[in-house]
């Protein structure tokens, strides 16, 4: 089962690993290391809960994919509102200007990847 699906794994795992290069590389091309010092949260840890958050959209996803494919579309807008919720609450705490819209933009990032890898196993023929 999970053999014939690996595309979609290394899919997940590969834009996961992308958007974090890309982040180290923004935070030390343009020196926001000092800025993330003044926040509540680091920026491993913003980055490890909007992962988390897509890590677990994909499980519920592929596990409704490989059940009852017709219904995906229907989990995926459920599942969607749950994490525009969660994320709402996750920034919502956050005092900090910087980090808020940080965490704004990685929303976004990962929205993207949601989006992406849904519409990839929408497509996928078994």
């Amino acid at each position: 089962m999970i053999i014939k699906s690996k595309s979609i794994f290394f899919l997940f795992i590969s834009l996961i690993s992308l958007v974090y290069g890309m982040s180290v590389l923004v935070n030390h091309f343009f020196c926001l290391n000092k800025k993330w010092k003044e926040t509540d949260y680091s920026f491993n840890q913003v980055f490890l809960f909007f992962t988390s958050m897509s890590l677990f959209l994909f499980v519920i996803h592929y596990f409704i994919h490989k059940k009852n494919k017709e219904q995906l579309g229907f989990v995926f807008l459920a599942t969607l509102t749950l994490k525009v919720a969660a994320c709402f609450l996750f920034i919502k705490e956050i005092v900090n200007v910087f980090e808020k819209y940080y965490a704004f933009v990685y929303f976004f990032v990962f929205l993207l990847i949601d989006v992406l890898i849904t519409v990839r196993l929408l497509n996928k023929k078994d």
